[in-house]
């Protein structure tokens, strides 16, 4: 499931990016250089979208080569992805959000398990106590069963 959504984030990614440097190219080939000149903060706005947009791409195309990895190898690069996320959430946020929503479901499928198995090690202590003769037969069931929530 993680692994859809990063690929369908990926590829929004690289479309917004493309969509945003054919923006760039687009208004820079239309405008007159004089215009550009005496708005310079025009100019400037489009060449940060360039670059954001660039580099959204080249995110886009890292978080694509992730898909076909194991789950294990994901749970490994999930700082990039997190990261990416992020970056993904400022620049595009349709993206960003799957990835999200991937780094979480990577997080939670490869979380292990604790299994608490910390009443075995009680109980055993509780028996050694009995069999010492430092608690009786009795107050060994006592707490045994309040251990076990019996």
């Amino acid at each position: 499931m993680n692994k859809k959504l990063i690929h369908a984030s990926a590829i929004i990614a690289i479309i917004w990016g493309l969509i945003n440097v054919f923006v760039f190219i687009s208004a820079h080939l239309t405008m007159s250089y004089f215009y550009l000149l005496e708005n310079v903060q025009c100019y400037i706005i489009l060449l940060l979208i360039a670059i954001a947009s660039f580099i959204l791409i080249f995110g886009g195309i890292i978080l694509l080569r992730y898909k076909d990895l194991t789950e294990e190898e994901l749970k490994e690069k999930e700082k990039y992805i997190f990261i990416w996320s992020i970056y993904f959430l400022i620049v595009s946020p349709i993206a960003g959000i799957l990835a999200l929503i991937s780094y979480f479901l990577i997080d939670y499928k490869c979380k292990p398990q604790r299994i608490k198995v910390g009443y075995i090690d009680e109980i055993v202590e509780l028996d050694e106590l009995r069999k010492e003769g430092l608690i009786s037969d009795k107050e060994f069931e006592l707490k045994k069963k309040k251990i076990l929530d019996i």
